[in-house]
């Protein structure tokens, strides 16, 4: 088996399924990143012997053309992301790394986390392992071109407080996400028709912190109220994100959500993706921005 997948070859079956999933988009068309997937066969084995490391080192090469691009290295275990268990903060990303110098630790980091006691004593408390609970977990871990944000979110094909199916919200925020998850930002959030994308509110979040990348590393940058206020997204930006999410929608046949990032020239980028396979059904519904941010998106090792 090959250790190193091109993302745009990744499946479920050899790359999990955060990996696999942006595979399938790739393959339908959907703008995601490039990358590459270390595959779990070989997160298993020894990640420090010389023909591995020189894998990862070509995958890389060929990614970053002259070895000096940022990317981001994701976990894809095979218990993840699944409709009784997210993992949600169990397992790491780890942003702005530049080398194979630092890849290899951050991959390593990846792999030995699917045997942390975090991550063992939350698959016994939901009572499973791999898919189906049929097998045992495993990790691949992804590798991908780091978007240079200038702002992301997460965003769902339907309400995901209120169940309705007739919007899509958006959560945005200035730069990469990870004070969402902190809860030292409130980001925008945006409900759009989803039958034909139009804006049908904006409410303008509380982003007075951001995580840039600048200068070669990630930078937390206090923002002035003015620009805090300001909405993160224009509207060519939404209705840009607007038809990523019915591509990715329609290429699922179900409604999902998604991790997104927009760069500086307004074009807008899937990261991640999955299905909505639960929604609340309490009778009085509260939006918690860091609670689904941390549930889907954001968070770096």
């Amino acid at each position: 088996m090959t250790a190193v997948i091109d993302l745009a070859e990744a499946t479920v079956d050899n790359a999990g399924p955060k990996m696999g999933r942006l595979g399938e988009l790739i393959r339908a068309g959907v703008d995601v990143p490039g990358g590459f997937v270390i595959a779990s066969a070989a997160c298993e084995g020894d990640l420090l012997r010389e023909d591995l490391r020189g894998e990862i080192a070509a995958a890389y090469r060929r990614l970053s053309g002259d070895g000096s691009a940022p990317v981001v290295v994701r976990s894809s275990a095979t218990d993840e992301d699944g409709s009784g268990a997210s993992f949600a903060g169990v397992y790491n990303s780890y942003l702005g790394l530049v080398g194979v110098e630092e890849i290899i630790p951050a991959v390593q980091a990846c792999c030995s986390a699917l045997h942390s006691e975090h991550a063992v004593g939350y698959r016994e408390r939901m009572g499973g392992e791999g898919p189906g609970s049929g097998a045992p977990a495993s990790m691949a871990v992804g590798v991908m071109a780091m978007v240079p944000a200038k702002s992301s979110g997460v965003a769902f094909t339907v309400d995901p407080v209120s169940g309705r199916d007739d919007r899509f919200v958006i959560e945005a925020t200035w730069g990469f996400g990870e004070p969402v998850v902190q809860g030292v930002v409130t980001p925008d959030r945006i409900e759009v028709g989803a039958e034909d994308g139009r804006i049908l509110r904006y409410e303008p979040g509380e982003k007075k912190v951001a995580l840039m990348y600048r200068d070669g590393r990630m930078t937390r940058v206090e923002l002035e109220r003015s620009e805090a206020r300001t909405p993160a997204l224009t509207p060519d930006e939404v209705a840009a994100l607007y038809g990523r999410l019915c591509a990715v929608a329609e290429m699922a046949g179900h409604a999902v959500d998604c991790e997104w990032v927009i760069d500086e020239s307004g074009r807008a980028w899937i990261v991640q993706w999955r299905a909505v396979t639960a929604l609340p059904d309490n009778e009085e519904p509260e939006w918690d921005p860091a609670e689904y941010a941390a549930r889907y998106a954001f968070r770096s090792g």
